[in-house]
């Protein structure tokens, strides 16, 4: 019985796995001289133009791992960057809400956000000759009864002509609120379609941010030439969409008064737990 220890074999594929990791940190760190030298003693292949250390990445995939030479300014997901693009929208958002344009500029604010301008204009129109109908009686009423005083009626008298006119009064306004009922019924209508107008185009945001996160997923970040090398470009359009959404929901914040805080709370933290529960299953089944 030999007392010879002989190492486990060593794949090729583990090997070819092993240079690649080495040429690559041997070429983004400064001041290192390549190895030129192969197990085989062949001459290497000609090495590439050296890339930035923030330009390789490595996608994983099962056991196997790939190093990513990712053209300069190319990157495969988003970054701290792309946060840059939410503020600017949550920004936007409160500048165009009502606390800043609904006060500096309430035409805009109302056209762009809440709709039905004519129809608005046309039911305060109503109102504000509903009120002058009404003054101008008011003052008639008062008119009558100095008159009746002067002529010398008893104060009964006096009494049942203010009820009378108290009485006729109310049913003259009774009379100019159901006329000004369609007016109101146009109003609500209009601002309503306006509002479902909003919800299609924030609805069609939404839409096209999955329709982004799909193309992302289909691109497989082996490749790093064409549109997979730019999904890093894919995401940012992503979050430039969500920033456009998340700027509309606070200039017309009717739906985000009456969001649930505690509803968003638990599905961020239902969200959380399915994205980092797995991982420790897995890393507790690789210990074992």
């Amino acid at each position: 019985m030999s007392d010879s220890f002989s190492p486990p074999a060593i794949s090729s594929k583990t090997i070819r796995f092993r240079l690649t990791i080495r040429r690559c940190l041997i070429e983004t760190t400064p001041g290192t001289v390549p190895n030129t030298s192969t197990t085989d003693g062949k001459k290497p292949p000609t090495a590439p133009q050296p890339v930035k250390a923030q330009d390789v990445d490595v996608a994983n995939r099962g056991d196997e791992a790939t190093v990513l030479r990712l053209p300069p300014g190319r990157r495969l997901g988003p970054d701290h960057r792309d946060l840059y693009v939410l503020i600017i929208g949550l920004v936007l958002g409160l500048l165009a809400g009502p606390w800043v344009l609904g006060r500096v500029m309430p035409g805009l604010y109302q056209r762009a956000f809440v709709g039905a301008v004519a129809q608005q204009k046309a039911y305060e129109q109503h109102e504000r000759d509903i009120t002058g109908a009404l003054e101008t009686f008011d003052a008639e009423t008062r008119a009558l009864l100095d008159n009746l005083k002067k002529t010398g009626v008893t104060d009964i008298a006096l009494q049942e002509k203010q009820n009378q006119r108290d009485e006729a009064r109310q049913q003259y306004e009774m009379r100019q609120i159901a006329s000004g009922l369609p007016l109101q019924a146009q109003l609500e209508n209009a601002q309503r379609r306006h509002t479902l107008q909003l919800a299609a185009l924030k609805l069609s945001l939404m839409l096209a941010v999955a329709m982004l996160m799909v193309l992302e997923a289909m691109l497989e970040p082996r490749a790093v030439t064409g549109l997979a090398a730019s999904r890093g470009r894919l995401a940012s359009a992503r979050y430039g969409l969500v920033a456009i959404w998340l700027a509309m929901v606070l200039a017309e914040p009717t739906a985000l008064v009456s969001a649930k805080l505690l509803f968003v709370v638990g599905l961020t933290v239902i969200a959380l737990a399915l994205v980092f529960m797995p991982l420790g299953w897995m890393r507790r089944s690789r210990e074992a």
